[in-house]
């Protein structure tokens, strides 16, 4: 082998190694992404590893899939909701949900490593909500979570641990306990339960009322089915039932600003 094609073939090991570095860390914050699909994204959280947790990530990092709308310009003004969907068995996706999510251009954030008899839930939302609060234009005013079983519950935690959210899909499951944290700021969340009616955690819909302060919305659904993610037909009820409380049945907030303009766009694309 001659010098020159050493030198050509170190050349490209040394970029293949860079490129194996860059890919092993986080998306860049910078990163360019495209509006309309999905990207994986890699962040770290605010979180150090527990001792105790043999489901900490090696290389301490988590990840979520991200949803940009359609006409998402990077460049652009406008804000947009954000929903977090958390899935019992981890790695969510949107499923019958899709539909409505983009129709209405929400930002979406799927957690991947969340999911039951694992700690790593916290840490994957948290730095989940770090990154994409950082990363696009989400109003942070109009956060969102829905969740099936498990991952209905650890939503209950969400507004908690970070300010923001106006309301909670409950798909499957209640609160892991009475929602007393439900108070002050988190005082006005809506709360949306959805049971099949085959469900044996139909129950629970019992917890989504008791506990809460008056200030708290709630509203049970049951529908046809069994222990699964509700059908879209519910899904819309119970998004169209959110929207109306955090934007149509309280006073003017200024701070609502786009939201409202989200809102009133979308009766117009539809």
């Amino acid at each position: 082998m001659g010098a020159s094609m050493r030198v050509l073939w170190l050349c490209v090991i040394l970029l293949s190694m860079a490129s194996l570095t860059q890919a092993a860390g986080p998306t860049p914050l910078q990163q360019v992404l495209p509006a309309g699909v999905e990207t994986l994204i890699a962040c770290r959280s605010p979180y150090q590893m527990p001792a105790a947790s043999r489901d900490w990530p090696q290389d301490d990092l988590f990840h979520y899939r991200l949803y940009l709308p359609a006409g998402y310009d990077a460049r652009g003004q406008q804000t947009y909701p954000l929903m977090f969907i958390a899935s019992p068995s981890g790695n969510a996706r949107m499923g019958v949900m899709a539909a409505r999510l983009k129709r209405d251009r929400w930002v979406v954030a799927m957690l991947v490593e969340s999911r039951n008899r694992s700690i790593v839930w916290l840490p994957n939302f948290m730095a989940a909500y770090h990154d994409i609060t950082q990363r696009v234009r989400v109003h942070k005013s109009m956060l969102f979570c829905t969740g099936l079983s498990g991952g209905a519950r650890v939503c209950g935690y969400y507004p908690r641990l970070r300010p923001g959210f106006q309301g909670l899909i409950l798909q499957a499951a209640g609160f892991p306990q009475r929602p007393a944290y439900l108070r002050g700021a988190n005082a006005h969340i809506a709360v949306y339960g959805t049971f099949g009616n085959q469900d044996r955690n139909r129950r629970e819909g019992r917890r989504i009322r008791a506990g809460v302060p008056p200030q708290t919305r709630t509203l049970v659904e049951l529908w046809e089915g069994g222990h699964t993610w509700a059908p879209a037909s519910v899904f819309n009820r119970a998004l169209d039932w959110l929207e109306e409380k955090a934007l149509l049945d309280q006073v003017y907030q200024n701070s609502l600003s786009g939201a409202y303009r989200w809102h009133l766009d979308n009766g117009s694309i539809r």
